[in-house]
């Protein structure tokens, strides 16, 4: 991890564009940017960071535009500000203003961060001494994954945002601003152990689809042929058979565990297979409360099953295929 923490580089209205259930408490909301406003300096890091990804990517920076997710890098997140409260809601009296954060789960870390658009809408690079802050239109959107919570006997009242977003209508608008966050994944290990719990999945989906597309791009680096450098033992690097450079890049593993009350909780479930089962990762869902079709460990259908096999702590043997799938009622000490 990197620490980043600074204020916001841009701020944004976007509209609601659709709402889609994902579970039994949980929804995907789809938003569209209206305008978003830059400070100077974020727009002259922007700039030079999207013109740099053009460049890598093959692309002409001229005629593209901001994309504001595009700064959203692995690990930070958004923050929604909106005013809540006021007659006919669980918080009777004046409306308040309140923030959250919230991870997309489709922000944008790979991709240049301009999208294709008129040269007209291009902006050039800002004079700070003539003007402070900068608008642009823009047509980029983003998803959140919420989870609403409802009003229980311990808490009767709920979650203030989230009941806020789940009674928004489609065309409703929200502030929104980011990046934000202390810090952001950057490749240092080759193998990083992600853990969470409900929708703390969002964070955790962001930095597995960067090491996946980091570990495509080092692929095609080296023709193919996997990690760079480490060779076959004895001394050859790139696929065994030939030099490598050993200070290169090289393929990170992912071992995800995603910890949830019922199987019905888990999120993301399919995305997280597609992404991660057959590479060379480890996935597994744990499930810590009663359920009826808990009584039984399942094994992932698309398990990537390694053939080495791994001991638990008291030195038990555990089958390789369990490895990427279900713990079901598993308890910690």
């Amino acid at each position: 991890d990197v620490e980043v923490a600074a204020p916001p580089a841009w701020s944004a209205r976007a509209d609601l564009t659709s709402v889609r259930a994902v579970s039994h408490d949980s929804k995907v909301f789809s938003f569209k940017f209206v305008r978003v406003r830059y400070t100077a300096e974020s727009l002259k890091d922007a700039a030079a960071a999207a013109a740099a990804a053009a460049a890598e990517n093959g692309a002409e920076a001229e005629g593209l535009r901001l994309d504001p997710m595009a700064m959203v890098r692995a690990g930070r997140h958004l923050e929604i500000e909106a005013k809540v409260g006021g007659q006919g809601t669980p918080w009777e009296g004046e409306e308040e203003i309140v923030v959250r954060p919230y991870s997309p789960i489709d922000a944008n870390t790979t991709t240049p961060a301009f999208s294709s658009s008129s040269p007209s809408s291009s902006p050039s690079p800002p004079d700070a001494a003539a003007e402070t802050e900068f608008e642009f239109d823009c047509d980029c959107s983003f998803d959140l994954l919420v989870k609403i919570y409802t009003g229980t006997e311990r808490h009767p009242r709920g979650g203030k945002m989230s009941q806020h977003l789940d009674a928004l209508a489609v065309g409703d608008t929200v502030s929104v601003s980011g990046p934000l966050g202390a810090t952001q994944y950057e490749p240092a290990n080759k193998h990083v152990v992600l853990i969470c719990g409900g929708t703390g999945v969002t964070p955790i989906w962001q930095i597995a689809k960067q090491i996946c597309s980091d570990n495509d791009r080092i692929r095609e680096r080296n023709g193919g042929s996997g990690d760079a450098g480490g060779g076959d033992g004895g001394g050859n690097g790139g696929d065994g058979n030939g030099d490598g450079d050993q200070n290169a890049p090289q393929e990170v593993r992912i071992s995800l565990i995603s910890f949830n009350k019922t199987e019905a909780d888990i999120l993301m479930k399919e995305e997280l297979e597609a992404l991660l089962l057959g590479e060379n990762h480890a996935l597994t869902f744990c499930v810590t409360g009663a359920e009826e079709d808990n009584t039984e460990a399942k094994a992932s259908d698309r398990a990537n099953a390694n053939t080495d096999e791994a001991k638990d702590d008291d030195g038990g043997e555990i089958a390789a295929d369990e490895r990427s799938g279900y713990v079901v009622n598993q308890t910690t000490s």
